[in-house]
């Protein structure tokens, strides 16, 4: 009797993992869908740890085909992580994501691309802004609240530009992220060669709390337009001709 309890205590456990796995996706998808209702999704295939979702809408962000793939491994490290690829979508991206057991999130491995107006449908926000996003992140942290508590990788951004009454091209821009001491995120932004010349630092706390000092230049002093534009926003700038950056914020999720 105490034999057959005893296999009956070891298989219980193993017919509750098979069940997990045999999960359709669509009972994962309409659970989020519940608790996210501006999410939208026209059709799902396979199970909850490898399936995927076709015409996935956020917002007014859209992707094609999102897939994911379980990572069973990470379960022994305390995440339920899973390799995501949104495949040729307009929304590139293609990595590990994982949550913790207290709601934090983990991403490794993980590139992707996406315009500045996807971006900011993500957000939910409308920024005055137009470009690409490309970046490669070794790692990047996020607390429950969504701010990110350390990172390691580059972000570009392409062809930025101002949507002003008359639109500014500003050049191409690189973002080198490292984790700070003890934690936060520190990073250097550096220019292209583009109308902008841009150099600067920055550091991000926990809290979402962030400083950034550096100084702005307009590269061609023809460019009357962007002169004036930085004139605006910063005052006039110094006797070298350039606008010195040094402002504390909140990081806007």
């Amino acid at each position: 009797m105490k034999r057959v309890l005893g296999y009956g205590l070891l298989g219980l456990p193993m017919l509750l993992l098979l069940g997990a796995l045999l999960i359709p996706a669509r009972l994962v998808v309409d659970q989020l869908e519940r608790h996210l209702p501006n999410i939208s999704v026209q059709a799902v295939d396979g199970t909850a740890i490898a399936g995927s979702a076709q015409e996935l809408r956020w917002r007014s962000a859209r992707l094609e085909r999102l897939s994911w793939d379980w990572q069973p491994l990470a379960l022994l490290h305390g995440w339920l992580e899973f390799k995501v690829d949104t495949g040729n979508s307009a929304v590139k991206l293609l990595g590990n994501v994982a949550m913790g057991w207290q709601r934090q999130w983990r991403f490794q491995d993980l590139v992707g691309r996406l315009s500045i107006a996807q971006a900011g449908a993500l957000l939910g926000k409308t920024p005055p802004l137009d470009g690409t996003i490309e970046f490669r992140l070794g790692d990047l942290h996020l607390n429950a609240a969504g701010q990110p508590q350390a990172a390691h990788g580059v972000a570009r951004l392409r062809q930025l530009r101002v949507l002003l009454d008359q639109p500014l091209d500003l050049g191409d821009f690189t973002l080198r992220l490292t984790p700070a001491t003890p934690t936060g995120v520190q990073g250097a932004i550096q220019d292209s060669g583009g109308p902008l010349i841009l150099t600067g630092v920055f550091n991000l706390l926990p809290d979402g709390r962030y400083h950034v000092a550096g100084q702005a230049a307009v590269r061609d002093p023809s460019n009357r337009a962007l002169a004036q534009a930085m004139n605006r926003a910063l005052g006039p700038p110094g006797d070298d001709g350039h606008w010195p950056l040094n402002f504390t914020s909140v990081l806007a999720l």
